[in-house]
């Protein structure tokens, strides 16, 4: 399996009459040295099991071989017998897509109702689909980018993955939508006095409107005030 380390072992004979000793065997995949082994010692007509640790990158099919004494540090009357038969083997995936949600940022809000989503994956696996909230994503050099619709208020974006041998991936973030762009909505008033609407997120004409409203009664008041003076002292 690809991303797992697998053991894959080796029977060395040495068919020789003299011990051989203190040298390597190397596994390769596709002529590609893959892992390698020490040996101390085999003596004449005997033989010893030796282990390679081997961790696949690639799924598919793969040309196993083992070579003994690969650095031909041990003198032998034949050298062409070090090399055994080569076998196949087929490589799993059973890793997951590993996603990373780079924009938007957790809790982020927006004003507007169309956002960018963006961020990186990574996949042995090339034949890969990915979706971000219904809509299909290009997925190129392990990193993605969609452009996605949001509503207003909470929205959930939703990373889904998928690779070839059906091994999915799932990561998500919360933003929100703010369409009226102050964080809270206008409460308008009107005022009965003028015919204007007045917004309560404005402090000039709050104001203005309580100063109209308040010197009315107060001006009638000192009218009705000035007039009462007038009358008294007139008749006397």
């Amino acid at each position: 399996c690809t991303n797992d380390e697998n053991i894959i072992s080796a029977n060395i004979e040495n068919i020789g009459t003299s011990p051989a000793f203190g040298f390597s065997a190397a596994l390769y995949s596709n002529d590609i040295m893959v892992s390698k082994a020490q040996v101390s010692s085999i003596g004449p007509d005997k033989n010893i099991s030796v282990n390679f640790t081997w961790e696949p990158v690639y799924t598919g099919r793969c040309i196993l071989r083992v070579m003994a004494d690969y650095t031909d540090l041990v003198a032998e009357l034949r050298e062409t017998n070090n090399n055994n038969s080569p076998f196949s083997v087929d490589i799993l995936d059973r890793t997951p897509p590993n996603i990373t949600i780079d924009q938007p940022q957790y809790d982020q809000t927006f004003t507007y109702e169309t956002i960018t989503a963006k961020g990186t994956i990574e996949e042995v696996d090339k034949n890969i689909t990915m979706v971000v909230n219904g809509v299909d994503t290009v997925c190129s050099g392990g990193k993605w980018n969609v452009q996605i619709p949001i509503d207003n208020g909470m929205n959930k974006i939703i990373v889904n993955a998928i690779d070839g041998s059906n091994n999915t991936a799932t990561e998500f973030v919360i933003v929100h939508a703010d369409f009226n762009g102050s964080g809270q909505q206008n409460v308008i008033d009107t005022d009965l006095h003028n015919n204007s609407i007045i917004d309560e997120n404005s402090s000039t004409q709050m104001n203005e409107s309580s100063i109209y409203t308040t010197n009315c009664p107060g001006a009638v008041t000192l009218l009705c005030l000035i007039l009462f003076i007038y009358r008294i002292r007139r008749a006397t």
